[in-house]
């Protein structure tokens, strides 16, 4: 819609959109110097406990079996999933 800013806003001129047609994923991927891991789609809706299995999934095995002389430093976005006591007790 195309206004003038002394205009007013004219309701029925507007149509909602939702974009990506209301459908949402999740997804996680680790990111390093050298470059990044998998990909990983998330099913669930993301908890604490279901975040260290997915930690234990795929990220233990990134920096344990694969580069295993890299010191990591792990970075989150403070998500409650991230900060819940169970993922904390186990950093």
């Amino acid at each position: 819609m195309w206004r003038m800013s002394h205009e007013p806003m004219d309701p029925t001129c507007q149509e909602g959109v939702v974009k990506g047609g209301g459908v949402s994923i999740m997804v996680w991927r680790a990111f390093f110097w050298y470059g990044v891991g998998p990909l990983v789609v998330l099913v669930n809706t993301l908890n604490g406990p279901l975040y260290l299995q997915h930690l234990g999934d795929h990220l233990h095995p990134i920096l344990a079996f694969q580069h295993p002389e890299v010191l990591a430093v792990f970075q989150d976005d403070n998500a409650p999933p991230h900060r819940s006591n169970v993922v904390r007790e186990w950093f």
